[in-house]
């Protein structure tokens, strides 16, 4: 199947014509199903369901209720009953770091996901398949074993040696500049990951049970206007593990009336 693609750069976008697989356009499988709310969404959607197992679903700005408000992921990959969130951030973004520490706690918190990344703009920009490579060694089995070949081929020789580590809040993939000049260009910079799994948590916390595919609730997608769930005490003890890794503070619960 032949589809035509919006290639978006700095300077100017241009239209090519791509060969895709037929289930990115809803045969089954993941789908690729714009528009999305920005042009690196759209870009990552579009490879991922090209790696992507047929099993697996693939949902954009996803609504995730938290006991201070209601928050809407990027997208949300389902396999299985495990549920994995994926951020996308802006090339020209100035990112608050402590607001995006409150809102993965408050995510993460509400106990639907196994795990959360957060990509960096420029890393989707500069280095898609290397993302992508990454995130396949980290879940081999939400791709195909065609899919991981040919992201393998496609990642740089960098990302190809690069070990999964098993705990920590980053993960760093850095390139080997050839030149001073290469050295100061984001296209050199190193790849940097933000994760947030359940299944490791802090020591001293006990870890997440994924929801099961019999017993999680379904996720709306698409964003639409929903009010705030009711802040509860039994609703903020999945939060407050979080909120101890990430140094949130405990939100404050309404006064009794």
């Amino acid at each position: 199947m032949i589809a035509y693609k919006e290639k978006v750069s700095p300077e100017r976008p241009r239209r090519v014509a791509e060969v895709a697989p037929s289930h990115m356009f809803g045969v089954g499988g993941p789908i690729y199903d714009p528009p999305y709310e920005t042009p690196l969404e759209d870009e990552l959607a579009w490879h991922l369901v090209k790696y992507l197992r047929r099993s697996v679903r693939l949902q954009s700005q996803v609504r995730v209720p938290t006991p201070c408000g209601v928050f809407w992921v990027d997208f949300v990959i389902e396999h299985r009953g495990r549920r994995i969130a994926l951020e996308c951030g802006a090339l020209d973004e100035d990112v608050d770091e402590r607001q995006e520490r409150y809102r993965d706690a408050l995510i993460m918190g509400s106990a639907v996901f196994g795990a959360l990344y957060r990509f960096r703009g420029k890393d989707l920009f500069y280095h898609m398949e290397d993302v992508l490579f990454l995130l396949s060694r980290l879940h081999p089995e939400l791709f195909t074993e065609r899919g991981r070949i040919n992201l393998e081929r496609l990642a740089s020789p960098e990302a190809r040696a690069w070990e999964p580590p098993r705990r920590g809040p980053v993960l760093t993939l850095a390139y080997d500049a050839a030149t001073d000049a290469a050295a100061t260009d984001d296209a050199y910079a190193p790849v940097r990951i933000k994760r947030l799994a359940s299944s490791a948590p802090p020591t001293g916390c006990a870890t997440t049970t994924p929801p099961s595919p019999n017993t999680a609730p379904p996720l709306p997608s698409r964003r639409a206007h929903s009010p705030a769930p009711p802040m509860t005490a039994a609703r903020l003890v999945p939060f407050e593990r979080f909120s101890d890794h990430l140094d949130a503070p405990r939100p404050s619960l309404p006064d009794a009336t």
